[in-house]
């Protein structure tokens, strides 16, 4: 599952299998058990088990690619993460005919229906911002585009001004909305 970050793909995961056993690459002692030995890792994982931010741990997608060539147990795997060029780059190289994706955007407006058109058009339809009632959906997306330039973008690109780029994606916004 690859969509945006703070999309909903950790929560949707977590309440459609709540039977999977659930490790996040976002705590660092899942990273570290990881890269110490990632075959044994690999090797003590339960038979369900969703695997969320595995973009933090690119290499992994080839111990999992000779565990599903193993056992081609359907579902065993779900995997979710939020950075899609590198989780897209990894699984093409590595999962090739072996997986499936399904894209996880934010609330169209049909999906949350009880929330009116202007406020979806206006707010967007991210689940926080939903949750808040629209209430201060300004900081709440400075402070997500902060986090994404910082977490996400700079990690995958070169990208020198920071400034700059903010100047782009502005300008490109003004442009398609």
């Amino acid at each position: 599952m690859t969509g945006p970050r703070q999309s909903g793909k950790t929560t949707l995961l977590q309440h459609a299998f709540p039977r999977y056993a659930f490790h996040s690459f976002d705590l660092p002692e899942e990273r570290a058990f990881f890269e110490d030995d990632p075959r044994g890792f690999v090797a003590a994982l339960p038979r369900h088990v969703v695997l969320d931010e595995v973009q933090r741990v690119p290499s992994i997608f080839d111990y999992l690619k000779a565990e599903i060539d193993r056992s081609r147990d359907a579902g065993r795997f779900l995997l979710s993460g939020s950075a899609q060029f590198s989780m897209v780059k990894g699984i093409t190289e590595s999962l090739a005919g072996r997986c499936g994706f399904l894209p996880l955007l934010p609330f169209q407006r049909t999906e949350h229906p009880k929330t009116g058109w202007k406020a979806m058009e206006l707010g967007g339809g991210y689940p926080e911002v939903l949750l808040r009632g629209h209430r201060d959906t300004r900081e709440w997306y400075e402070a997500y585009l902060e986090s994404y330039l910082e977490r996400d973008l700079r990690s995958l690109l070169d990208i020198g001004k920071l400034r700059d780029f903010r100047i782009v994606l502005g300008l490109l916004a003004a442009r398609t909305a």
